[in-house]
């Protein structure tokens, strides 16, 4: 079924992709960048993995190219002229080191490892964060002479007056 679903769709996806490519790479060429530096290293470990297997020059390039990016957007403007004729957003720098780590990933996944660069995250806790901190008596009664004393009624949060 999905086949047949994917033969009727192909003729619209090349139809419509086209003019959406010339449209992308116009916008990513307008500042300056690469499809590649749309990737976010902070949302896909796989992107980070493989920017830190990358050489240092394409990388100092991408921050550059980054740099420039937010900079002509927060002036509202883009490249002009001969800039603009010498950007090349379609050209991969990433895709290969991308797919090769995407291959150990999977690679590593049927052996039943675990992946060499997983980040650890600390579980979030179950309690509320009022529940954390346990006030000892002294902490109390420092508390009773504050302004606002924590409390679930909203009518007894500006009880007590400072001493």
């Amino acid at each position: 079924m999905s086949a047949l679903i994917k033969q009727l769709l192909k003729p619209v996806v090349r139809t419509l992709g086209a003019p959406y490519a010339t449209w992308l790479n116009s916008r990513l060429a307008a500042y300056g960048l690469r499809y590649d530096d749309l990737y976010d290293p902070l949302k896909d470990e796989d992107v980070a993995e493989a920017l830190r297997r990358l050489p240092p020059d394409v990388i100092m390039a991408r921050n550059a190219r980054l740099r420039r990016a937010i900079d002509l957007d927060m002036k509202h403007d883009h490249l002009h002229g001969e800039l603009l004729a010498k950007q090349t957003p379609s050209e991969p720098y990433l895709q290969e080191v991308l797919e090769e780590v995407r291959q150990e990933r999977r690679e590593r996944a049927q052996l039943g490892e675990q992946p060499a660069y997983t980040r650890i995250y600390r579980e979030p806790s179950s309690q509320a964060p009022h529940q954390h901190y346990r006030l000892d008596t002294a902490s109390k009664q420092a508390a009773s002479r504050c302004w606002f004393t924590p409390s679930n009624d909203a009518s007894q949060q500006a009880t007590a007056m400072p001493r």
